[in-house]
């Protein structure tokens, strides 16, 4: 016999934005992006476009020194330690399109918008549509549905969006 038991739960999500003052690194990333393109991962993920390898820019000194005083606003969201474990390149041409996903498997989860291209990053869930502004990062609970619908641009979306995950306290 099985025993099934349904509650309905509201978990409070967050999606944030800082626009960075001064971000000077943008064609320094857009060139480390077209550099990198990962042709085993174009078209064939949730991002119907072009895309680096998922671990591309986890190691930019670069790109994390520019970005590290809009982390420790997480630090207010987040009560335990929180690891950098994937960070990667988006370039959406015309006709190209982020299927609607999310990314359970984190604790949260970020996007870094590097032009003013493209129609926003949409979370359904919230009915909220966030416009791309060069230096935006975004950080949202990894548990919310986002999407780009599909593009109609004369120039390419470059972003770049990243994971990060829960650091456990135990050794496995």
């Amino acid at each position: 016999m099985f025993q099934t038991y349904l509650k309905d739960i509201t978990k409070t999500c967050y999606v944030i934005s800082h626009t960075i003052k001064n971000f000077s690194i943008t064609n320094y990333l857009i060139n480390e992006i077209e550099k990198n393109i990962d042709k085993e991962l174009n078209y064939k993920t949730n991002v119907k476009g072009q895309m680096t390898h998922w671990k591309h820019f986890v190691g930019n000194e670069i790109l994390l020194n520019s970005i590290s005083e809009s982390f420790k606003i997480i630090n207010f969201f987040e009560k335990s330690t929180c690891k950098l474990v994937d960070m990667w390149g988006n370039k959406l041409l015309n006709n190209a399109e982020i299927d609607p996903h999310d990314h359970k498997e984190c604790s949260f989860s970020g996007i870094l918008y590097l032009n003013n291209h493209g129609p926003g990053t949409t979370f359904p869930e919230l009915n909220l549509t966030i416009e791309e502004e060069v230096g935006k990062i975004v950080f949202f609970t990894s548990t919310l549905i986002h999407f780009v619908k599909k593009c109609n641009l004369k120039k390419p979306r470059y972003t770049i969006a990243f994971n990060f995950y829960q650091e456990k306290f135990w050794k496995t």
